[in-house]
């Protein structure tokens, strides 16, 4: 390991954030590169590890704790598929006393063809492998010699749960269950284990200040921190919707206290697929999101809402379209896919292996006067031409706005992208440099090194244009977006393989492999409005009028207390502080 590496932990909190999670993870070991001849700008020491399995193999792990409910994993262990000992089958005359012995065997969950595929492939992990065994008997599996970057796996009608399509190996102590509650989709789990299948925010407190949840999960990430030998900071991944947001606010709370001197960028997720069908229900949605916001928003050095839904406060308005996408958003599966290629593009500049930017330079150019949330952006795919040149299509059309252009669209709610910012970083990725200009390009034209400049010039020129002054950090990797199996194929018919766009009218779908992105995250007005609109809808519950939502766990008190809070988070965003800074960075 490069001894400057800086370490980040990351924690996921909740259902949707680990189907987030788990595609993020799969882009990221989908990026390793084995062969020194093929080269790539990241360095995945900043969020994997190296450790030991029990026959000494080395294991390249994610520094990650994941924290969901009962009946999330399905044919998953609790302590992954490596570290589980073989199962051994028990008979009644193995009992240790006389009499009667009635042995029950567990129907074991069913595996997707894709685990089916990744089983067979580390066969040869297993400690009692019989090598004599037919490992594939479904026919419509590969052998072990085909390339599974190739093969085509379905799995949008398929994936239950996100430990349904995860790639990469996990340590032993990686997954935390909460016996509290159980997953929504395993109510006969529940009926079992006599646990909630709903919950709120403030119940997830209550959860995370059981004694041995809370030293549980705090020990883990003890552990993960005294293998780090720099680290700077934390990416916490949390569901807003339910109670995974209060274990999230505590999770935050204890990171705020005892690694005061580390970052912490938190990202609160918010399901498409969710739609309340009640007003009880939409109340509860409401005031979790909300409570969510302000509590991470104090432990957090920054904090970025993700939400595919055009009006934050109304899951059931129009979701966000791509271009280039066709995505169902009640698929969790297919919209989570989403969101991980935006984290995997904008966490870029501070994991690339060339002059990587620092979180807390992140944070401190984002957060002026205590404006901790911020929003962002995603083009995926930019949108290139195939035999076309970067700067010739960025030439092309340039009395158009730059986030028009490349299809750059919000992933934090509806922001408006054309309002004024006063800070912002972009991160760009997979263009290489024989793709920013034709052979014989025009002599008087700029010459760029790689894609960032390129996408940095035309950037001020837009500013210059527009009379806007804006503070910008950008940077990129020669790396595409590795879109190869589990990642669904959600891809409209004009994206060839390589992610750009077609030229002819081709009417057949390509495999899409490996897609050029890029992704901003920013500071400006449109978070204010945001904000504002979301403490309108929020002053309108009468929490006093449903005590069912909260299960007798918050007072009006304590509600009046959270829109409070919230109120100062949006006064942070008033017009005349935004004069203000300004004025100041002038001086």
């Amino acid at each position: 390991m490069d001894s400057y590496i800086r370490e980040i932990i990351t924690l996921q909190i909740g259902h949707y954030s680990n189907f987030i999670g788990s595609h993020w993870l799969n882009l990221q070991e989908a990026s390793f590169v084995y062969n020194e001849s093929q080269p790539t700008d990241i360095n995945h020491d900043y969020l994997f590890r190296e450790g030991k399995l029990f026959n000494n193999e080395i294991l390249y792990t994610p520094r990650l704790l994941i924290i969901d409910a009962k009946g999330s994993l399905c044919s998953l262990p609790q302590a992954g598929m490596l570290y589980e000992p073989p199962l051994v089958n028990v008979s009644s005359s193995q009992a240790l006393w006389s009499g009667n012995v009635h042995v029950v065997n567990q129907i074991p969950e069913e595996k997707n063809e894709y685990q089916r595929y990744l089983q067979m492939q580390d066969a040869k992990y297993v400690e009692n492998l019989d090598e004599d065994k037919d490992v594939c008997s479904d026919e419509s599996i590969s052998t072990p010699n085909c390339d599974k970057s190739k093969k085509v796996f379905d799995l949008s009608n398929k994936v239950k749960v996100w430990s349904d399509f995860l790639r990469p190996h996990l340590h032993h102590k990686t997954i935390y269950l909460m016996r509290e509650i159980c997953h929504q989709d395993n109510s006969s789990v529940a009926k079992e284990e006599e646990v909630k299948i709903g919950w709120s925010f403030q119940e997830g407190i209550a959860a995370m200040k059981r004694e041995d949840t809370n030293e549980e999960i705090c020990d883990r990430i003890r552990l993960l921190s005294e293998s780090s030998g720099n680290l700077q900071g934390f990416h916490l991944l949390c569901d807003g919707h339910d109670g995974m947001g209060g274990v999230g606010a505590m999770v935050a709370e204890h990171l705020a206290d005892e690694y005061t001197s580390k970052e912490l960028f938190s990202f609160i997720s918010n399901p498409p697929h969710y739609k309340p069908q009640t007003l009880t229900e939409h109340a509860s949605f409401l005031t979790n999101t909300i409570q969510c916001y302000t509590e991470l928003s104090k432990h957090s050095s920054v904090l970025l809402p993700l939400n595919l839904r055009s009006n934050w406060s109304d899951p059931s308005s129009e979701v966000v379209r791509w271009p280039f996408l066709s995505y169902r958003a009640i698929n969790p599966y297919e919209s989570s896919s989403i969101f991980a290629s935006f984290m995997d593009t904008i966490t870029v500049p501070w994991r690339t292996k060339t002059n990587p930017i620092s979180m807390s330079y992140v944070s401190n150019m984002l957060t002026p006067v205590q404006r901790k949330i911020i929003g962002g952006a995603l083009a995926f795919p930019i949108g290139l031409e195939e035999n076309s040149s970067l700067n010739d299509w960025f030439s092309a059309n340039e009395d158009r706005e730059i986030y028009n252009k490349i299809g750059l669209n919000p992933v934090g709610g509806g922001y408006n992208l054309n309002a004024p910012k006063i800070a912002e970083v972009y991160a760009v990725r997979g263009i290489n440099s024989n793709m920013l200009e034709r052979i014989n390009f025009p002599k008087k034209r700029m010459k760029f090194a790689n894609a960032w400049q390129l996408f940095e010039h035309y950037l001020t020129k837009t500013d210059n244009s527009n009379q806007r002054r804006v503070q910008r950090f950008v940077s990129g990797v020669r790396d595409s977006l590795n879109t190869t199996a589990p990642f669904p194929q959600i891809f409209s018919k004009e994206v060839n393989c390589d992610g750009l766009i077609k030229s002819s009218n081709e009417n057949i779908r390509s495999l899409v492999e490996m897609v050029p992105s890029a992704a901003n995250i920013y500071q400006g007005e449109s978070i204010g409005h945001n904000l504002r609109k979301i403490l309108e809808v929020g002053r309108k519950i009468n929490i006093v009028k449903l005590p069912e939502v909260f299960n007798g766990l918050m007072e009006k008190e304590i509600w009046d207390s959270s829109l409070e809070e919230f109120l100062q988070l949006t006064q942070a965003y008033e017009d005349k502080k935004f004069i203000s800074n300004e004025e100041s960075d002038s001086d």
